[in-house]
């Protein structure tokens, strides 16, 4: 029985994976971004337009053009058994983040990484940064070990 399970989740995550990286390119963005094209992605996106734009960790530093409402999905690499987790700074008053970002493991395997995933959304027009920061809670003596960027210009 656990071995069915296993197998469905393995299926259902593969389907995920498919769906985000079927998602086209977008024309308004300066980096490798995608941009969601279809009701199935953007249901799997638990965005609320089918205009959704998915970052990657390949995004970072880059800059992002977005419309009023438009919804930013960032998914970056996160192990959070290592005690590392993503960390959001806080955001332009233009900009409005989920209260919870979801995680995604890779498998059920323990120690294993999954998937960190925000969801931003512009309110209205501004231009800001969205920082988050990749580090351990309890060192907050230490630089993060790793910083994500990106400049959000919505009109």
């Amino acid at each position: 029985m656990r071995n069915q399970g296993f197998t469905l989740l393995l299926l259902a995550s593969l389907a995920a994976i498919f769906t985000l990286l079927s998602c086209k390119k977008s024309g308004s963005v300066e980096s490798s971004a995608k941009q969601a094209d279809s009701p199935a992605c953007c249901s799997m996106l638990g965005a609320m337009t089918t205009d959704a734009l998915l970052l990657t960790e390949k995004d970072n530093g880059t800059r992002v053009a977005v419309k009023r409402g438009q919804t930013v999905v960032i998914s970056l690499p996160s192990n959070p058994t290592t005690g590392f987790n993503w960390y959001l700074r806080p955001l332009p008053e233009f900009l409005l983040s989920e209260r919870n970002p979801e995680y995604h493991p890779e498998s059920d395997r323990i120690g294993g990484g999954g998937l960190w995933i925000l969801k931003v959304k512009s309110m209205g027009a501004g231009n800001g940064a969205v920082n988050i920061d990749y580090k351990r809670s309890f060192e907050d003596d230490k630089e993060p070990t790793k910083i994500f960027t990106i400049s959000v210009e919505a009109k």
